[in-house]
């Protein structure tokens, strides 16, 4: 493997100081996502953020990755309401990012 594992018959050996993240993570109190599962609409909570006053993103993907939906966020932005209603029924994963750091939570849209 590339990432400095070595794989035998039967174990993985993972090199201990291979870097785990990138981007140093947001933590759960700084972002709320709220219903979840959610309906039609969610609410993303950013007021808690350290930096509220830098600009950011949302990105919402599917399962694969795929890029579904991406905003700016402005700097200021206290809360994000997000329109489910065009998705079809299924997990999601929102995403935030604002001054290097990220957040990512899966979403569950149900039906009503």
């Amino acid at each position: 493997m590339g990432d400095g594992s070595k794989v035998t018959a039967y174990f993985a050996v993972y090199d201990a100081t291979a870097p785990l993240a990138t981007a140093p993570a947001l933590r759960a109190t700084q972002v709320g996502l709220y219903p979840n599962p959610a309906r039609q609409r969610v609410t993303l909570a950013l007021a808690a953020l350290p930096r509220a006053a830098v600009p950011g993103t949302v990105t919402l993907t599917d399962l694969a990755g795929r890029v579904l939906r991406r905003q700016s966020i402005a700097p200021g932005i206290q809360e994000l309401v997000l329109d489910l209603s065009a998705l079809p029924i299924g997990v999601y994963v929102v995403q935030v990012e604002q001054a290097g750091q990220r957040y990512a939570q899966r979403l569950a849209h149900t039906t009503e």
